[in-house]
């Protein structure tokens, strides 16, 4: 498993709860702004020579442009250079034909990042020990979603590839 994300967290001393998307990207001189996007685009990542913006979807829940911000700052560490434009959609990806065969595994890398990121493994298990939460129980589990201010939905999958619970 790739533990950039994590490694970045310690580094700028932001191993907390719920983690500061936005205080990483200002460390990573990564600008991030909200916009009234198409409700399709969830955001993007610009990149010019000496510039990184990310531009998140001013009209989505604040847990979603939470992940958005974190899964454009994959795209910044893990793709730099490899594309000038990261732009995130519903409708399953939007790129070039010359990197379209690249895409899904782009976006996984870029949603494992974002995992991640939000959802470190040490923090998960530091909140249920103080808190003495039990995730297997549906309430606890949003508990934990709240104190990580991520979706259940991603805290589920989250969980489940951290083998900290089994899919029915």
């Amino acid at each position: 498993m790739n533990k950039k994300a994590s490694a970045l967290l310690k580094e700028n001393s932001l191993f907390s709860y719920p983690v500061d998307v936005k205080k990483l990207a200002k460390k990573l001189k990564v600008i991030v702004s909200s916009e009234d996007l198409e409700d399709k685009v969830s955001g993007f990542l610009a990149v010019d020579d000496d510039n990184a913006t990310i531009v998140v979807n001013s009209n989505h829940h604040e847990n979603r442009k939470r992940f958005t911000m974190a899964h454009e700052l994959g795209h910044f560490v893990l793709h730099k250079g490899k594309m000038p434009l990261f732009l995130d959609t519903n409708l399953k990806f939007y790129r070039s034909a010359v990197h379209s065969e690249h895409s899904a595994e782009i976006e996984m890398e870029a949603n494992a990042f974002a995992a991640e990121l939000l959802m470190p493994k040490l923090l998960i298990e530091k909140i249920i020990e103080t808190y003495d939460l039990d995730i297997t129980d549906e309430y606890d589990n949003y508990q934990l979603s709240k104190k990580l201010k991520v979706s259940e939905q991603a805290l589920t999958i989250r969980l489940v590839k951290l083998e900290l619970i089994f899919p029915f």
